[in-house]
């Protein structure tokens, strides 16, 4: 899934409830109107909650896994994630580095490494220690998103059924 949200549908003909969603590129948009407000709203989590249950959660409440190693033809080094650049100096001497995009494991945010080509043998060898590199960050980074999504998919189950109890939709706004 896509993407999901509720809105309410106001209007001179239209009073209810929408949900919209998108699932393979196709996007649907039923619509729950022509009853009260509360019975409008409970029909249309429902609805919500049954799609969720049927196509799992949005992107925007997952976290995406990185590739191990993934090729790009957007990187001068043919690698996903490792660029090979010349770092210049306060005193403008240059070097030549590969910068490494890692995640911080404590807070997922995106860092990047740089491993200065002189420090080794040759580019082949600096550029299969980022390569290593990046794949060790990524598989551990990958564990934890797995377990995030485990862990997130228990707490909106709960949070679903809350939400129609309640009559307060929130899941879509996390």
């Amino acid at each position: 899934m896509e993407f999901m949200n509720i809105t309410r549908a106001i209007g001179e003909y239209v009073n209810g409830w929408q949900v919209k969603y998108k699932v393979d590129g196709v996007e649907h948009q039923p619509f729950f109107g022509l009853s009260t407000y509360e019975d409008a709203l409970r029909r249309c989590l429902v609805a919500r909650n049954e799609l969720y249950r049927t196509h799992g959660l949005p992107r925007a409440l997952k976290i995406r896994e990185l590739p191990l190693r993934a090729r790009s033809t957007r990187s001068n080094t043919g690698w996903a994630g490792i660029y090979h650049r010349v770092e210049v100096s306060r005193s403008g001497s240059e070097t030549e580095v590969l910068s490494i995009s890692l995640r911080n494991l404590t807070n997922g945010n995106a860092t990047n490494t740089h491993l200065r080509l002189s420090h080794y043998e040759s580019y082949d060898d600096c550029l299969e220690h980022a390569l290593t590199m990046r794949s060790e960050n990524a598989r551990c980074y990958n564990a934890i998103a797995e377990e995030y999504n485990r862990e997130i998919a228990k707490e909106a189950e709960v949070l679903m059924d809350e939400e129609v109890e309640m009559l307060q939709p929130c899941l879509q706004s996390l």
